[in-house]
């Protein structure tokens, strides 16, 4: 389960930070193919998740979950 960080962040703040971090490293792996960025992005996706979930975001819980289950199983991308 996803905890908020012992930081002054609130829990939007939060997944807000964590879908930055997304965007970022997705953009990223699409030139570099890094297989340690894979399992990254896969860890960020399922801590996206959870936080969605306890902040009863349903619609970016039900996103991220798709992107795992099609993208990115077992942390390596999916093709």
């Amino acid at each position: 389960m996803y905890k908020i960080p012992a930081s002054s962040q609130s829990p939007s703040q939060s997944i807000e930070t964590l879908c930055a971090a997304l965007l970022y490293m997705m953009s990223y792996y699409s030139h570099s193919k890094d297989p340690h960025l894979a399992s990254e992005i896969a860890r960020h996706l399922s801590w996206l998740k959870d936080a969605a979930r306890s902040q009863g975001y349903k619609g970016l819980d039900e996103t991220a979950g798709r992107l795992l289950a099609l993208h990115w199983k077992n942390g390596e991308p999916v093709h």
